[in-house]
């Protein structure tokens, strides 16, 4: 199987170890074909969500008929409905951050103590997704 590394097109070759790999993709694909033209986020028959949905014999067959020359799998991404609906609704976010340095413009809103290690909890409308070890929440953290 090829890998794959985030935004990096994948010259199509047609094996079967390509499509593997297509059809396995949780969060989907996109292609170009000879033409020029580059489709829009499509989802394979095992996808649960997505733009577009084909059956593994008709992705088969528009690959081969529509000429391909390249793919891109869509990494899968665990905050992906979070982040869609935070950008769609302006709904603040609640971050559960391991005791490091304050986190710089963020509203930190109190500590916690979970599962015998201390957080910090902060509360935002412009969240960083990418802080180690957090984790987010549209309700707040309760300790346990």
């Amino acid at each position: 199987m090829t890998t794959n590394t985030p935004g990096t097109w994948i010259k199509f070759d047609g094996s079967d170890a390509q499509i593997a790999e297509i059809f396995a993709a949780k969060s989907g694909y996109l292609y170009r074909n000879s033409r020029g033209y580059e489709s829009g986020i499509c989802k394979n028959s095992l996808g649960n969500t997505g733009l577009i949905f084909i059956s593994k014999e008709d992705q088969k067959n528009e690959f081969n008929n529509d000429e391909v020359t390249h793919y891109l799998i869509i990494p899968d991404d665990p905050l992906r409905e979070m982040k869609i609906r935070h950008a769609m609704t302006g709904q603040p976010v609640y971050i559960m951050s391991p005791y490091t340095e304050g986190l710089k413009g963020l509203g930190m809103v109190g500590h916690l103590n979970k599962g015998g290690k201390g957080y910090y909890l902060y509360l935002t409308n412009t969240p960083d997704w990418n802080i180690p070890g957090a984790e987010y929440s549209f309700k707040p953290f309760e300790e346990s």
